[in-house]
C-alpha cells in the first residue's frame, strides 16, 4: 500500500505541475470506479489539490465509511 501511495502522489503531483496556475482558485471534479483503494486515493488527491491551490474539489467517491 505504501508503494502504491507513493506512485499515486508522484503521478498526481506531476499532473498539477503540468497544469501550473490553471487550477489555482478553480473547482475540480474527481471520480472513480470504486476499485483499488478508491476512497483512500480520493482523500490523498483532494489534499494534494488543496496544497496546489485548488479552491474546491467535487467528488463522486463516497469518502465516508459505511458502518452498520
Amino acid at each position: 500500500m505504501q508503494q502504491a501511495c507513493l506512485c499515486l502522489c508522484h503521478r498526481i503531483q506531476s499532473l498539477f505541475n503540468s497544469l501550473g496556475d490553471e487550477v489555482k482558485g478553480k473547482t475540480i471534479g474527481l471520480g472513480g470506479d470504486g476499485r483499488y483503494f478508491n476512497k483512500q486515493a480520493a482523500q490523498i488527491i483532494i489534499k494534494m489539490a488543496a496544497a496546489n491551490g485548488v479552491k474546491k474539489a467535487s467528488s463522486s467517491v463516497s469518502l465516508h465509511s459505511a458502518e452498520h
